[in-house]
């Protein structure tokens, strides 16, 4: 069934993060740090007919490591999203829980003392769980445990203007592929 005819959302969506970082460690050829972090999630969406609220949190490890040019920043996380909906007449609530890896690889091409080109490939994993906690549906409709690939080829221009002041510019394409795209009623 197509979905349209849908009134528009109004959403507000808040994320708070915290980190520590751990001091630049040098190698050979380079340097690598470590970055703990965590953060909380707060959002909700509205219409006329849906009034859906969001709560949840996150925490990750991130890893940057810079060879010659190449930066190559590394990430795992974590996290679950609460969400309450009310829909018309019936509500519902669920949670999903997920987990993601992610790693970009750049190549720093200094064309001049004050200007670098960043060709940039980003490719990541999250598996997400999601379980319905109240189903107020005629059936009992639940969604599936599914993940999803992300592949970003992408490139950025940073130029240094001066006084620590920096300018960038950067141009992604961002392809995702679903692993599951089925959802059961009545098993």
């Amino acid at each position: 069934k197509n979905l349209n005819n849908l009134n528009r959302y109004n959403s507000r969506h808040d994320i708070a993060t915290i980190g520590f970082t751990a001091h630049d460690k040098t190698t050979p050829n380079g340097f690598y740090n470590w970055t703990f972090y965590g953060g909380y999630i707060n959002g909700t969406s509205k219409n006329s007919e849906l009034d859906s609220d969001e709560n949840g949190g996150f925490i990750g490890i991130l890893n940057k490591l810079q060879t010659h040019n190449f930066i190559i920043n590394s990430t795992i996380n974590t996290g679950f999203l609460k969400t309450d909906v009310n829909y018309t007449s019936i509500s519902d609530n669920h949670t999903n829980i997920w987990f993601g890896a992610m790693a970009n690889i750049a190549y720093n091409l200094q064309l001049d003392d004050t200007f670098s080109l960043y060709p940039v490939i980003t490719a990541g994993y999250t598996w997400i769980k999601n379980e319905t906690q109240n189903s107020t549906y005629s059936d009992d409709l639940q969604n599936q445990t599914f993940g999803f690939f992300e592949v970003t080829p992408n490139i950025n221009a940073v130029k240094h203007i001066g006084n620590n002041w920096y300018g960038t510019l950067g141009v992604k394409y961002v392809m995702l592929s679903n692993t599951d795209k089925n959802i059961t009623i009545n098993d």
